[in-house]
């Protein structure tokens, strides 16, 4: 079938070139392909002491989801054809509620009774899945949203935490920790699920998280840090397999991951030096995106026709306030609106 495919395809082509005389003239249709258009979104949180807003930025354009009157933050967004979905939470007269908005419109998640936070999402066909967490008074759960649906991702009896959610055909991966220990109070391990199924990254003897999580082929990508001696260290887990980013001699973390073909891109911070430097590791090898002397992390990734889209914050050195910013391929785009403190949670981008 795929041969007559090819096959079909040529003679069309070749028809179309013939009927054109075969110079591609204007008069007939027959022009360049159209230039690519490149849309780019971050999702992040925008505000000052009164409150902080939800915020979606298209292409350095900034819309507010929420009114910014109370605490709020967009942490997660994704593009599928024409439609533009972020997840976050904003807090309400009560507990904070888990959110996901489609182009604008808001969906509480999360149990009322119960204080809850979106950290990530992911599209795929019809089908959206979210993932974060609630608080019920005595614990945190590690929760998964299918379509609006919640599950619990399960655990052994402490608290669970869930940060990052990729799909691969019917295969679900999420990405978080849960606390372990006699008494459960607080040790965590890096932890991945896949269809609700976990499996430790860590053994427990070093406390340690992953906060996101990429498929490529077979192989699957968490980013996180764990705890040394004494530093914490960004961590890539490849399947399973743990591979430091750093040397462990100033504390660092990657709270972002992409794959492309054999590169594996991380990003974060390292606190080595004057202030916290924005990282990207690519295959373990660090380059520094932001300003030497002033604090700065990187907390997504996107990658899309051979760029490199990083986003976070990086402070202000006139105002002193940490301002949501965009790196692409290194170079940096503010996106914060003056006087207005920030930090750009997440960056997808569209392609056509």
């Amino acid at each position: 079938m795929k041969v007559l495919f090819r096959i079909s395809l040529v003679l069309i082509l070749a028809a179309a070139l013939s009927s054109c005389g075969g110079g591609g003239s204007s008069a007939c249709g027959c022009g360049p392909e159209p230039p690519v258009q490149t849309d780019v979104y971050v999702a992040g949180f925008e505000g000052g002491a009164g409150g902080t807003a939800a915020m979606v930025w298209k292409n350095g354009a900034a819309t507010a989801l929420t009114s910014g009157t109370t605490a709020a933050e967009a942490t997660g967004v994704a593009v599928s054809g024409i439609d533009v979905y972020v997840c976050g939470y904003e807090r309400g007269s009560g507990n904070s509620m888990a959110k996901v908005w489609k182009n604008g419109t808001a969906t509480i998640l999360s149990d009322p009774s119960r204080s809850g936070v979106a950290f990530g999402l992911a599209v795929s066909g019809s089908d959206v899945y979210v993932v974060g967490t609630e608080f019920d008074g005595t614990k945190t759960t590690a929760r998964l949203w299918k379509n609006g649906v919640g599950s619990t991702l399960a655990g052994g009896g402490g608290s669970t935490y869930a940060y990052a959610v990729a799909v691969s055909g019917s295969d679900v991966y999420v990405a978080g920790s849960e606390e372990i220990g006699p008494s459960l109070g607080g040790q965590l391990k890096a932890k991945v699920w896949k269809n609700g199924a976990g499996t430790f990254l860590t053994d427990g003897s070093k406390a340690a998280e992953a906060y996101a999580i990429a498929v490529s082929g077979s192989d699957v990508v968490a980013a996180g840090s764990q705890e040394g001696g004494p530093e914490d260290t960004a961590m890539v887990w490849k399947n399973g397999t743990a591979l430091p980013q750093s040397n462990g001699l100033s504390s660092s973390y990657a709270f972002a991951v992409a794959v492309s073909g054999s590169d594996l891109y991380a990003g974060g911070a390292d606190s080595g030096g004057a202030a916290s430097k924005a990282v990207l590791w690519r295959n373990g090898a660090a380059t520094v995106l932001s300003i030497s002397t002033l604090d700065a992390e990187i907390d997504g990734l996107s990658l899309a026709g051979g760029d490199v889209y990083a986003c976070g914050y990086q402070k202000s050195g006139s105002a002193d306030l940490n301002t949501a910013v965009l790196w692409k391929n290194g170079s940096m785009t503010t996106l914060s609106a003056a006087g207005k403190q920030g930090t750009a949670r997440a960056v997808a981008v569209a392609r056509h």
